[in-house]
């Protein structure tokens, strides 16, 4: 991609420019007098995972000998065992000791519930004590709880010294739908053990009890395209402030500064003739340099073990704030939920702070998901009232592979009829775009955090969804199972 500030031809000369690589990316950035020059590249396998060990047929004949060292001395397995979780981007928020079982909560942006849970059942091998079973549930954002498995200490003990097959470990692992998430006095590790400052990637986090700040000095926006065939974005830095409130409330926070910006006006102005809900996004990306991304107060309940609401207050995004709710019902024994979301929104400011615009509007949408397990691949159906107060669906989907990078594609089909370029009054134009979660361990860090890019050919108004900082159907459809837990392969990663 080259982008001229003057769309003239460029003329000979003098440019000066710098080239950086980051494991498989590679970005070059290039000056001259009126011009600035932006290259972007990468390289990625998308079936192998980063630095995977060769364990061999795993599945079959158990784990070789030896593979898996004994933990350190009692006084610092622990500590040990938590910071080697915390360096693969999982966040352990409780563990609970009782006569018999080791129970432990945890955070993790991967969909693979094997590799994940191997991970967290071999640091609770290292901590104190030798109870019979280990109960483990992961949890979201919020701490509302997924899934929960329950695992024989001593035959996973067996499993990863070569001594018994994948098949013989399934015996005694199994798997329920969680109840609330608990608290206990008897906590091992309370939310302020985890206090500290940690590194992910290039971003950096302080946490202190249930309160956590994030750093990140560089993050990319959303790709948007437009007829002349140019590529509009912008870079920026963030901080992100959170706090849980008591129950289940949290509150969420985040500034942005941006420091380069692409976008330029249309030639002839905005010429949509929708409630401009998108399309003006070059007045949301060339005003102030300093933002407010989102600030919202946020919960999440459970009404029965497969219903979960959440209701959120505040500014959504950067171009919507409001009050709604999200309801999701999720299938018991099959990968796949039912989801309800209502939003009454008001428009932001252009400025970027807390002011607000005179468009408001009401949007419903009713819908559900799946994950088709055999290929991998998700796919999410909506219908309903969108934010230009058209009516249509939308469909989404989206796959991830074994290395963590996962590609979707959305379309719309809706009433707008936007026949403004470059629809025509013929053949309207519907939004739709592609987008790319690529995991923090391709960059070269051993974090499992993402970072996430959308890619849209054009800015328009038709079929748009509003942006929430903490989405309940997103995380529920992010840890449904890559395979079904019936199958032989659902938890086949256990031990990497």
């Amino acid at each position: 991609y080259s982008r001229a500030r003057e769309a003239a031809d460029r003329d000979a000369g003098l440019r000066v420019g710098v080239t950086t690589r980051r494991g498989p990316f590679t970005g070059t950035l290039a000056f001259a007098e009126d011009q600035v020059d932006i290259g972007f590249s990468a390289a990625l396998d998308l079936t192998t995972p980063p630095r995977r060990r060769d364990l061999g047929d795993s599945r079959n004949g158990g784990i070789p000998h030896g593979l898996y060292p004994r933990c350190a001395e009692p006084a610092q397995a622990k500590a040990e065992a938590l910071a080697r979780l915390h360096e693969t981007g999982i966040t352990v928020i409780e563990i609970v000791r009782s006569d018999d079982a080791l129970t432990a909560s945890f955070q993790a942006p991967s969909a693979d519930d094997g590799r994940i849970l191997g991970r967290v059942a071999r640091g609770l091998l290292c901590m104190e004590g030798e109870p019979e079973m280990l109960s483990i549930t992961r949890t979201d954002t919020l701490q509302h709880s997924m899934v929960t498995f329950e695992i024989d200490r001593r035959s996973l003990e067996r499993y990863l010294d070569g001594e018994a097959s994948y098949a013989q470990l399934l015996h005694h692992i199994s798997r329920t739908a969680p109840d609330t998430a608990h608290q206990s006095a008897a906590s091992l590790l309370s939310n302020s053990a985890a206090a500290g400052v940690q590194r992910h990637g290039w971003s950096i986090e302080w946490h202190h009890g249930t309160s956590q700040i994030a750093f990140n000095p560089l993050g990319i926006s959303d790709l948007y395209g437009d007829e002349a065939d140019q590529l509009s974005f912008d870079l920026h830095a963030s901080v992100l402030a959170r706090q849980r409130l008591p129950g289940s409330w949290l509150m969420s926070g985040a500034l942005q500064y941006r420091y380069l910006e692409t976008f330029d006006a249309p030639p002839l102005g905005n010429n949509s003739e929708l409630p401009h809900v998108r399309s003006d996004i070059e007045r949301y990306r060339s005003g102030n340099r300093l933002t407010v991304d989102h600030a919202v107060v946020t919960g999440r309940f459970d009404l029965t073990p497969q219903i979960v609401i959440q209701p959120t207050i505040g500014l959504y995004e950067e171009m919507f704030g409001g009050i709604g709710l999200q309801s999701v019902w999720v299938a018991k024994d099959r990968p796949a939920f039912l989801d309800l979301t209502i939003d009454a929104l008001r428009q932001r400011d252009t400025d970027g702070d807390f002011g607000l615009r005179d468009y408001d509007t009401v949007s419903a949408l009713v819908g559900g998901g799946y994950r088709f397990s055999q290929l991998g691949i998700d796919a999410r159906l909506q219908a309903g009232r969108f934010l230009a107060e058209d009516l249509g669906v939308r469909l989404e989907v989206a796959r991830e592979f074994r290395s963590g990078v996962r590609l979707g594609a959305w379309y719309t089909r809706t009433d707008a009829n936007d026949r403004t370029g470059p629809g025509s009054s013929s053949s309207p134009y519907f939004d739709r775009g592609i987008s790319i979660e690529i995991p923090f361990s391709l960059l070269g860090s051993a974090s499992g955090r993402n970072t996430r890019v959308r890619w849209r050919p054009f800015a328009r108004d038709g079929g748009q969804v509003v942006d929430r900082p903490l989405d309940l159907v997103n995380s529920i459809d992010r840890k449904l199972p890559l395979q079904t837990f019936d199958s032989n392969e659902y938890l086949s990663r256990i031990g990497e």
